[in-house]
């Protein structure tokens, strides 16, 4: 193996920044436009929703100012469009967060030399319109030479079956809370295991019972026994193989959690079951009561099926059902998928689950007229009801 003096190195690390500073000068928007998941169609409101996230990169030297990103068609007709503050509240830094002050959102639009920034895309098509067969992307962009349009290379939907499942949950009245949205964080949450970043997590619901007076506990809310989810029957959404499982692991009282800055994939799911749900779909059903698990690895499961008890194990701020699907078999691992549920009524939507946790009761409103509806994904915040 050839050796070098630190002369030579210290030349070799010279002209390595001289050939990158020139490659910079190539174009005025050294800014690259990244979707390395592909679009998925969720199904919303009566409308087919493309969920994705873009990776905007700035690989060149000085501060560059994002001004406007659009989604395309093939006719070039635009799908989607978010200029300024619309686009600063879409997006996230590699490592921040994404909801920011008000007077803060210009900063958000900068991008600096190296870094990442992430925009969580939800574009909802006109009713009766489909996925097309690719998506492209534009942004706009300003700079110290002028402004700029970067245009990207094409990118194609992913053309794959959503599960169809029933309500993992029981009768009665249930709020979707972190469910999808583009502000859940559920959605933000980046997970990187084994050298590999994803966002299981994509389309996950953390369901959670109301009671009869539209709150989600009585009396004392630091009593597990007080929350009207709480022992209630978690069940199989969909027929399939149980992959993995765990039992054992012990509950807090309801917001006593402290989050370490650390956490291991199986401790902040707490108890729980995976099972394989077939076309490269695993649906986990998470934070269940110790000692509820009624499954085993290699269980074949129908939907209906009884897995455990709704629970506070693991990461888990009070009682309720975290469910999400992914397209790989590990705790926390691969990428989210969409579902839909058979049928539920929608009666309306939670304006902050914070509201809830602090006792305030949901009610409804005539603004929002409870209906049916059937084949579809609920948002984040919805109130819906299950019957069996």
């Amino acid at each position: 193996m050839r050796k070098f003096s630190g002369a030579s190195l210290a030349a070799l690390g010279t002209m390595a920044a001289v050939h990158v500073s020139q490659a910079q000068q190539v174009g005025r928007a050294p800014i690259a436009i990244e979707v390395s998941t592909a679009p998925t169609a969720m199904v919303a409101l009566g409308r087919v929703q493309l969920v994705y996230e873009v990776r905007l990169v700035n690989y060149g030297a000085e501060r560059i100012s994002l001004s406007q990103l659009d989604v395309l068609d093939p006719t070039g007709a635009k799908l989607g469009s978010w200029k300024d503050a619309q686009l600063a509240q879409r997006l996230a830094s590699v490592g921040g967060k994404a909801a920011v002050a008000p007077q803060d959102l210009l900063e958000v639009l900068k991008l600096d030399p190296g870094m990442v920034k992430v925009a969580y895309l939800l574009v909802a098509l006109k009713p009766g319109y489909i996925a097309p067969s690719s998506l492209h992307h534009q942004l706009i962009i300003a700079t110290n030479n002028g402004s700029d349009t970067v245009k990207a290379k094409a990118v194609s939907p992913a053309r794959k079956a959503m599960t169809r499942m029933i309500a993992p949950v029981s009768e009665g009245t249930w709020v979707a809370i972190r469910g999808p949205s583009n502000s859940s964080g559920h959605r933000l949450s980046i997970v990187v295991q084994a050298g590999e970043a994803s966002i299981p997590q994509r389309y996950a619901v953390d369901w959670a019972r109301l009671g009869s007076d539209g709150k989600l506990f009585k009396g004392d809310s630091t009593k597990l026994a007080n929350w009207y989810g709480y022992g209630l029957p978690v069940s199989a959404g969909a027929e399939g193989r149980v992959v993995s499982v765990q039992d054992g692991v012990g509950e807090l009282a309801p917001f006593a959690l402290s989050v370490p800055a650390i956490i291991e994939a199986k401790d902040a799911v707490g108890n729980y079951v995976i099972v394989d749900v077939g076309g490269g779909g695993y649906a986990t059903y998470a934070h269940l009561k110790p000692g509820s698990v009624r499954a085993k690895a290699g269980d074949r499961v129908t939907a209906g099926q009884v897995l455990g008890e709704i629970g506070n194990s693991g990461n888990s701020l009070a009682p309720h059902l975290h469910f999400h699907i992914s397209d790989a078999p590990g705790i926390l691992a691969g990428e989210g998928l969409p579902f839909l549920l058979n049928s539920f009524e929608l009666l309306g939507r939670v304006n902050s689950s914070g509201s809830l946790l602090a006792g305030i009761p949901w009610t409804p409103t005539a603004a929002q007229p409870s209906r049916a509806v059937v084949q579809e994904t609920p948002l984040e915040n919805m109130v819906v009801r299950f019957r069996r």
